[in-house]
């Protein structure tokens, strides 16, 4: 329970401040993948140890983000559209070597987007990051249906990426508005 409300708090961290503080994204995902490897891949029944192996990897991350930026933008981003294509895989119900394909294949279109359009891709990453990981917390604690489930997501993405693009500004006829 501790781990779902913990994913849920970085999740909307994430989701309506990814890209303004872009080291705490980045953190963020290391965050949220320390916990998974300690979840599953370390099969770490502990929280507590669970959580502490998350912020561990997640300050490491941080850390790694105020030195090397780009390098660690496009690192989050491969972990963060990696999630979401693990998330997906999970609610579909995919066999373990289908989930690792949408892991791969969605983390690398995030370590695209970020070399590509490096603020939007931030933000629509760090949207998509946060919005799986509430989603995922929330689905730990409330059963909901994967009908629901999606419809909170997709609900979310859309609230993270109009909150954060507001500071972008535009450019009309070359002048900044």
């Amino acid at each position: 329970m501790l781990s779902s409300i913990m994913l849920i708090l970085v999740g909307l961290v994430t989701l309506f401040v990814g890209r303004r503080i872009f080291w705490v994204f980045v953190g963020v995902a290391g965050f949220i993948f320390g916990l998974g490897v300690a979840q599953v891949g370390l099969s770490i029944q502990s929280q507590t140890l669970q959580i502490l192996a998350g912020v561990c990897v997640g300050l490491i991350f941080a850390g790694l983000a105020l030195a090397v930026q780009r390098p660690m933008a496009m690192v989050a981003g491969f972990i963060a559209l990696g999630s979401v294509g693990l998330g997906l895989g999970t609610q579909l119900g995919a066999a373990p070597v289908m989930q690792i394909a949408l892991f791969l294949a969605l983390g690398l279109i995030g370590v695209l987007l970020v070399a590509a359009l490096f603020d939007w891709a931030l933000i629509i990453v760090s949207a998509l990051n946060g919005a799986a990981a509430v989603g995922g917390g929330l689905g730990e604690l409330y059963p909901l249906s994967p009908l629901i489930a999606t419809a909170v997501v997709i609900i979310l993405i859309i609230l993270g990426v109009a909150y954060q693009s507001r500071d972008l500004g535009t450019k009309v006829a070359g002048i900044d508005s």
